[in-house]
């Protein structure tokens, strides 16, 4: 674990790693001491615990707990580091008001035991979804609050950020959101306003060179409860002020909201992106914003946490932080940090969260080097998986199996989908990170894939891509595109959009199949036993005459026909 005031400099490496980047964007940190009452610490993994430094995090916090003279509140989802749960014991049986809210399904963590074994009050909530704050509140005086979980993956394994705000007025915020949990006990969507709710706005050191004013946001509290209060539409907004550039290290990114609006300022005013996401967690999670950032041409990358360091086997596990920062060292920077993943269910579907705005030009600038670090360890869902760059129709969507299969004894395979590519080329062509994209409908549907590592197509060969539910072009994403929106295909009244578009890992342009406009599918569905496999026949895929489908019995594929086969290439 290091203090941010001592983070690594970037250097002329990683700047390299900076597609586009601008000094403004990686310039050295004003290194001035940190605001009053204000700290940021953040983990460092890969660090043995022999050292002592990732240790130091919770037993910071540990050390704030022991330090109390009247109460501790803690607030907190999942709780197994003993340097935290020990150090609430012992000031418990000093008789110290000890409170803990906790998640209910998480009782099977060893702090909670332990707490419980030990009486201290406790209230636990949140059964529809989860109750995942992490914050502690110390006489009233002191908040920490942040992304990580007590835990020892927390500690040792993940990225994580932990901020310590000296303020009795932030804290006696704090200490309302406790009350409405452990005292009312009210979770998620039950909670209430509780008295000076839309008070939600402070300043540190006021008048003082180091001032620094934060915003608070509790969720799911959603409505007109007062202005600008709302975290999801606080969020949108600060993002719709950028002017220079957005960082981020998010560990769920699922809100096709946020994404666009990012999306919005880096293709419309050309603010600049740099963005991390947790590759474990994007990589399985159909949900995941990072391909439509790839296809809007964003800098963002997959964190390098699980491979920076293999040997190390205190590396290896999540980039957990939830970070924001927008045009870090300018007058007008603003830092989100919190508990709030960038997800429905943390801002409004039912989730107990917490995020705080920082507004000082200090802190984002130390925010900003530490996403820095984290971009410059990452690698870059296509760009880094070394393919070539390719001519246009170098490569061919050459054939596609939307359906599926159907034996000639009528057993129907609705997995056996496949799209095949063609080398026109007398010269291998390696189509690592390359990307097939594009979308149709309902269970027949293409979204997005990107081709491994050492993908390579021999001189004149083929490469199938088959069917599988997280790794294949085969996944549907309905708001992809405003323009490409899907509705139901057995309405005589929807349309369905259709087209296949394969990239290099640029994201140039390689081929493209299918119809270049919303086409109408009035009574064409897809009769039960219509199931056929769809070969070009001339370059032009967006034409219908440049496909065929077999008719042979036996084949493996049952009769199709072009205008029934569910969103034939270049069907009109």
């Amino acid at each position: 674990m290091k203090l941010a005031s001592s983070m690594r400099l970037v250097t002329a490496a990683a700047c390299a790693l900076l597609a586009a980047c601008s000094a403004a964007d990686i310039s050295e940190p004003a290194l001035s001491p940190w605001p009053r009452g204000l700290q940021v610490w953040f983990s460092e993994p890969g660090i043995s615990p022999s050292t002592g430094h990732d240790q130091q995090l919770p037993e910071k916090v540990g050390k704030l707990i022991l330090s109390a003279k009247k109460s501790v509140d803690i607030n907190i989802y999942e709780l197994s580091v003993p340097a935290i749960y020990q150090a609430l014991i012992e000031v418990h049986k000093k008789g110290i008001k000890v409170r803990m809210v906790g998640d209910i399904d998480n009782t099977f963590y060893e702090g909670y035991k332990a707490l419980m074994a030990a009486r201290v009050p406790m209230r636990l909530g949140n059964p529809e979804k989860i109750m995942h704050n992490k914050f502690v509140i110390v006489d009233d005086h002191i908040v920490t609050m942040g992304s990580m979980n007590y835990t020892g993956s927390g500690a040792l394994l993940n990225n994580e950020n932990v901020v310590f705000i000296t303020s009795s007025n932030v804290a006696a915020y704090y200490k309302k959101e406790m009350d409405n949990m452990f005292v009312n006990g009210t979770f998620g969507l039950e909670k209430k306003p509780f008295e000076g709710f839309a008070d939600n706005r402070f300043v540190v050191n006021p008048g003082q060179p180091d001032e620094t004013k934060i915003e608070v946001y509790f969720t799911p509290y959603v409505g007109a409860f007062a202005p600008n209060y709302n975290a999801n539409t606080r969020i949108l907004e600060i993002i719709s002020n950028a002017r220079h550039t957005i960082h981020f290290a998010m560990f769920a990114f699922t809100s096709t909201e946020i994404a666009n609006a990012i999306i919005w300022k880096a293709t419309n005013q050309g603010v600049r992106v740099y963005g991390v996401f947790d590759k474990g967690w994007h990589e399985s999670n159909e949900y995941s914003v990072h391909q439509r950032m790839m296809d809007a041409g964003l800098n963002i990358v997959m964190d390098g946490n699980e491979n920076f360091d293999p040997h190390n086997p205190y590396h290896g596990s999540k980039v957990h932080d939830k970070i924001m920062v927008i045009d870090a060292g300018y007058d007008s920077a603003l830092t989100l940090t919190g508990s709030f993943n960038f997800s429905p269910s943390a801002a409004v579907d039912g989730n107990d969260e917490n995020c705080i705005i920082i507004s000082n030009r200090s802190i984002s600038l130390r925010y900003r080097d530490e996403l820095v670090r984290l971009y410059t360890q990452g690698r870059h869902p296509s760009r880094s998986l070394g393919g070539d760059k390719a001519g246009w129709l170098d490569v061919i969507i050459n054939e596609i199996n939307w359906a599926g299969s159907q034996s000639d004894s009528g057993t129907k395979n609705y997995n056996d989908k496949f799209i095949e590519l063609r080398n026109r080329t007398g010269r291998a062509i390696n189509i690592s990170g390359w990307q097939l994209w594009g979308t149709c409908s309902k269970s027949y549907r293409i979204y997005g894939h990107i081709f491994p590592a050492n993908t390579v197509i021999a001189a004149g060969g083929y490469h199938v891509l088959g069917y599988s539910p997280y790794s294949s072009a085969f996944a549907w994403d309905s708001t992809w595109n405003d323009y490409m929106l899907l509705k139901d295909f057995h309405n005589a009244s929807d349309q369905n959009y259709v087209m296949l578009t394969l990239k290099d890992a640029w994201q140039n342009h390689v081929d493209r199949a299918g119809h270049p406009s919303q086409v109408p599918y009035a009574g064409l569905q897809p009769s039960s036993g219509a199931f056929a496999s769809m070969q070009r026949t001339a370059l032009d895929g967006t034409n219908a005459a440049s496909w065929a489908t077999t008719t042979t019995a036996g084949a493996g594929v049952r009769t199709g026909w072009k205008t029934r086969t569910l969103a034939t290439p270049g069907s009109d």
